[in-house]
C-alpha cells in the first residue's frame, strides 16, 4: 500500500469514528508508513557516490 493511499484510509477512519459514530479516539498506536524518498534519475558517478556514503 502506498503511502498516499494508507494516509487517505487512516483519515477515512478518523472521520468516521469522530464525526460519523461520535466515538472520540483519544491514542492510536498504529504501524504507519514512510513516505519514500525519491532520487533523482539523472545520476552522475558523484551523485550515486554522495548518495551511497550517506
Amino acid at each position: 500500500m502506498s503511502f498516499d493511499t494508507q494516509n487517505q484510509a487512516f483519515n477515512t477512519l478518523l472521520f468516521l469514528y469522530e464525526k460519523i459514530l461520535e466515538i472520540s479516539i483519544k491514542k492510536i498506536s498504529a504501524i504507519r508508513i514512510k513516505e519514500k524518498v525519491h532520487v533523482s534519475v539523472d545520476l552522475t558517478k558523484n551523485k550515486v557516490k554522495a548518495f551511497v556514503w550517506l
